[in-house]
């Protein structure tokens, strides 16, 4: 068994949009993306995937090519990542 706690994970000082791998398995894995008021990864296109995206804190916008969806705390979001989808922040940084 594996296991980690987000809040043991410390974002570098003055690093942007920051990005790690928390645990790995055979079939899947888990990253912890941190990101700044009004910050985005760039958007990416994936392979046939399925993705699950969980909000720890702020607000969210998920963007995929049906439209966008507003995350808050505690959402937790489930999609087929055949295409390119991003996620911007909203809120005041955390």
């Amino acid at each position: 068994m594996k296991s980690t706690r987000i809040q043991d994970i410390e974002r570098p000082a003055g690093q942007g949009v920051f990005a790690q791998l928390l645990l790995d398995g055979e079939k899947s894995n888990v990253r912890l993306i941190r990101l700044g008021a009004g910050q985005a990864p760039p958007p990416h296109r994936r392979g046939s995937s399925e993705l699950m995206l969980y909000v720890v804190s702020g607000d969210g916008e998920l963007v995929v090519p049906d439209g966008a969806v507003l995350l808050s705390a505690g959402a937790l979001a489930c999609f087929q990542a055949t295409r390119s989808c991003w996620c911007v922040t909203l809120g005041p940084p955390s």
